[in-house]
């Protein structure tokens, strides 16, 4: 694609990050007493696919991950992640570089989801149910609890019953809460330059609430994640991709009611002679 390619290349560098705020996820920011909640609706770990910030700061599920569907960030993600150019050449060092650090913005990011409540300071008031983004780090650490055999005793779990071992972070009658430390780089004794999420059993079992008739209202609070986070066909991901790139502001309206219309109107790009919708057609395999 040539000049093309370096075209939606240079575009792709000046990625937006903003984040969009979602009530129903939950996020760490100090210091935190949660405990896991049974939904009843939904796997205990659901495991979703996203392309974050692409297309006016949109999380879109990825339709290939998630549903097995055609995905043209993902096509496009493969060819910057390749060693190799359109005509089989090496690509120089340099350039695999830069595609490398544009493919790690817009490839496919995983994030495990779990249903909570915070605890209060005072430790007697809960928050309503809301859904827990993890990585998969962070969703090891809360696994650690259910396979250590003193941990799962403490809760009345024979250390060999596998298929209860995640009631000891997640029974109602009698679980651990979890403290989640929230750590900039630089204090907190986190020296390193990334932010730092640990998470740890209490120090006791106990129960969610102490009133069965409220633990049982809590999980049918919780809401199911497919009413969280709407579908995304792959329509849907080609029309927000080729609109943040500078598509020309098509107003198409995509499958399901989705609208990707942009907070500014941008302006078609050139790419050599051809406007970037163009060459964007041509990734596609139209023009």
């Amino acid at each position: 694609m040539g000049n093309t390619l370096a075209e939606l290349k240079a575009r792709l560098s000046t990625l937006n990050r903003k984040t969009t705020k979602n009530n129903d996820i939950w996020k760490p920011k100090d210091e935190h007493d949660v405990r896991l909640v049974k939904s009843g609706v939904e796997e205990l770990f659901v495991e979703r696919a996203f392309h974050f910030n692409i297309g006016d700061a949109r999380d879109l599920l990825c339709p290939k991950i998630n549903f097995g569907e055609e995905c043209v960030i993902c096509d496009y993600a493969e060819v910057l992640r390749k060693w190799k150019d359109d005509k089989g050449r090496d690509k120089p060092e340099k350039v695999r570089k830069e595609d490398f650090e544009i493919f790690k913005k817009i490839q496919a990011t995983s994030k495990v989801y779990v249903p909570m409540i915070e605890r209060t300071e005072d430790g007697k008031g809960i928050s309503s149910p809301a859904w827990w983004a993890l990585t998969q780090n962070q969703a090891g650490q809360i696994l650690e609890v259910c396979s250590d055999p003193d941990r799962l005793r403490e809760c009345g779990i024979d250390p060999d019953d596998a298929d209860n071992a995640m009631d000891a972070v997640f029974s109602p009658s009698k679980a651990f809460d979890l403290h989640v430390s929230f750590k900039k780089p630089g204090e907190k004794e986190n020296k390193k330059t990334f932010t730092v999420i640990d998470i740890k059993p209490k120090y006791k079992p106990s129960p969610l609430t102490g009133n069965k008739a409220k633990d049982a209202e809590l999980a049918a609070e919780v809401k199911p994640l497919k009413d969280v986070f709407e579908r995304t066909t792959s329509t849907d991901v080609e029309r927000a991709f080729a609109k943040w790139l500078g598509s020309g502001g098509k107003e198409a309206k995509p499958e399901g009611g989705n609208e990707y219309a942009p907070k500014t109107t941008e302006k078609a790009e050139k790419a050599g002679t051809r406007k970037v919708e163009e060459a964007f057609e041509e990734l596609l395999g139209g023009k």
